[in-house]
């Protein structure tokens, strides 16, 4: 038997033993291939970066073996990216996350829903005066897009200034989940604009009105997923650790 005899029957194997995840964004469970040795290791090289940029290298990686693993093509949501993590997570390894000196139960996870209102995934507006805003969930293929940028000007710079970049993280996540922006009569998809002039876009708005939207994103999407990642009053981060 030659090696791509091997290598063929071991994807065979891979396609038999799915895990079925459940999935928040479809409401429903998706199959998925488990992770392989490869991919793992993989996953463990973003642990060794500094700790700013690991969960950047983390998510970038992360996102490319859910498109890999999926057995369906599916729009999914960055949301759906930490349920899938710890049902991998689960399948990987049964043990306990050693975590700050404490062993973590990750397997109490295993039959655990996020806890998401039922209209969590529907487009919603946040207004102020003329000016409103149509956010969603944000789509993994953006998430990866604005990932694999910020992962670039990284590797190009030999000095990077934490403070600035810090705060342009925080401008690509709010970005993220904006669709439109409407101003009286006039309406702008931000999808048909590159990402450099829906920093410039985005960077203009007022203040108040991205406190709304914060507001909104945490009361939809954080408070559920830190519900849902508190093990035993830790709450657990999606990265690096959860796979060695």
């Amino acid at each position: 038997m030659g090696i791509n005899d091997i290598l063929s029957k071991l994807n065979e194997i891979n396609h038999e033993d799915v895990i079925k995840i459940f999935i928040p964004s479809l409401q429903r469970e998706v199959s998925f291939k488990p992770l392989s040795l490869h991919q793992q290791k993989d996953i463990l090289k973003a642990g060794i970066s500094s700790e700013i940029f690991n969960i950047l290298e983390f998510n970038a990686i992360f996102n490319t073996i859910i498109e890999q693993n999926s057995l369906e093509r599916n729009q999914y949501k960055v949301q759906d990216r930490l349920v899938i993590a710890i049902a991998f997570r689960n399948k990987f390894t049964s043990q306990p996350l050693d975590l700050d000196d404490k062993k973590i139960d990750i397997e109490s996870l295993r039959d655990k829903k996020i806890n998401f209102e039922i209209d969590a995934f529907s487009d919603f507006l946040v207004e102020e005066g003329i000016l409103k805003i149509k956010a969603a969930a944000p789509a993994l293929s953006l998430d990866q897009t604005i990932t694999k940028l910020q992962l670039s000007k990284i590797k190009k710079s030999e000095n990077i200034d934490i403070g600035a970049f810090i705060s342009e993280m925080y401008v690509f996540e709010i970005l993220k989940y904006i669709k439109s922006i409407h101003i009286g009569d006039l309406d702008q998809d931000l999808s048909i604009l590159s990402i450099e002039d829906r920093v410039k876009v985005v960077e203009q708005l007022p203040a108040s009105l991205i406190t709304q939207l914060n507001n909104y994103i945490s009361n939809k999407f954080k408070n559920p997923e830190d519900e849902y990642l508190t093990v035993d009053g830790t709450k657990l981060t999606i990265d690096a650790r959860l796979f060695v």
